[in-house]
């Protein structure tokens, strides 16, 4: 009876996490191998259950047992059922229990020896319903909390998976805008390539046509209208030839520069080279047609001497008409 006694001691001290860990092995070892070591090993857990609902441990030994309860969902069935019995039958002075011989709680319920035949299954069907009804109370609590969490976790999952769509839906929105951009600005840059090509063919085509126009040096200051050469661009000329005479300088080289009525510099042609014509010097400026518009202009022309120095030389005043 004692060696009984400290095997079930021994099973509890292991439940409650007061082994050494060679102990729980040897225990552990045992409990695999011999049947009577695991029928104490469940007498033992049925008393913790017992001690557990009618608040019968110390604070560390109840947080070793809700330890337990939360790692097995088994043990938490029967700390209900437990429970529950608990709140039907009137409990007994802790101390007695103890004086007793740890008779384990369901035993309470059970019909004594002393009980007639008859009297027996009426005290045991009662109870055989009561515990037939906690069990499938607790089993379909269980599968109630169980079907719970998976609809919240398939619902959150839903959620996410209607947020990436969303999502890439409004990705791909993006784009197809883009896309749709890119591809009116790919067509617009060919047309502008294939227009520049044919101008170029075209270009190519001809020979551009130069008008030529022969201009004196003004007389006077800057801006003497009367000192103005009067210049008419003929329809469809492409590139002007302004012959500047320079027959009154002894340089080798000129600088000469287009500038508007503001002085606004257009166009600048440096080192000219003096040509003879006849018994005058000219120099050649050329410009394009496109850059002279309807208005007055003038090009300067400054003298290089041998050493590159700049010199003031004339200005060549000329306007523009339709």
């Amino acid at each position: 009876m004692a060696e009984q006694t400290n095997r079930e001691e021994l099973a509890s001290r292991y439940l409650l996490g007061g082994l050494s860990e060679n102990e729980a092995m040897t225990l552990e070892e045992q409990i695999l191998s011999d049947d009577e070591v695991f029928e104490n090993l469940e007498i033992a857990e049925d008393e913790l259950i017992d001690r557990y609902v009618r608040d019968d441990l110390s604070a560390e030994e109840r947080r070793r047992v809700r330890e337990m309860i939360f790692n097995s969902p088994r043990l938490a069935e029967r700390v209900e059922i437990g429970r529950i019995l608990t709140t039907r039958v009137p409990s007994q002075p802790a101390e007695a229990v103890r004086a007793e011989k740890k008779t384990p709680w369901w035993q309470l319920f059970l019909p004594t020896p002393q009980m007639a035949p008859a009297m027996r299954l009426v005290a045991v069907a009662p109870l055989a319903l009561l515990l037939l009804t906690s069990v499938l109370l607790v089993l379909v609590w269980t599968r109630h909390s169980a079907d719970a969490q998976r609809w919240a976790r398939a619902e959150q999952q839903l959620s996410q998976l209607q947020k990436e769509i969303a999502d890439q839906n409004a990705k791909s929105s993006g784009l197809e805008t883009a896309l749709t951009q890119t591809q009116q600005e790919k067509a617009e840059q060919e047309k502008l390539l294939a227009d520049l090509q044919r101008q170029l063919a075209e270009q190519r085509g001809r020979t551009p046509s130069i008008f030529s126009f022969f201009i004196n040096p003004g007389v006077g200051t800057r801006g003497s209208g009367d000192a103005a050469a009067s210049l008419r661009i003929p329809p469809g000329k492409d590139e002007l030839e302004l012959q500047l005479n320079v027959d009154g300088g002894d340089y080798r080289q000129y600088e000469a520069t287009l500038q508007d009525a503001d002085l606004k510099p257009i166009l600048k042609h440096p080192r000219l080279k003096p040509i003879r014509r006849g018994s005058r010097n000219f120099i050649p400026f050329k410009v394009a047609a496109r850059l002279l518009r309807q208005g007055s202009y003038y090009i300067h022309v400054d003298g290089l001497t041998d050493q590159q120095v700049r010199e003031n030389f004339n200005d060549y005043p000329f306007r523009v008409t339709k």
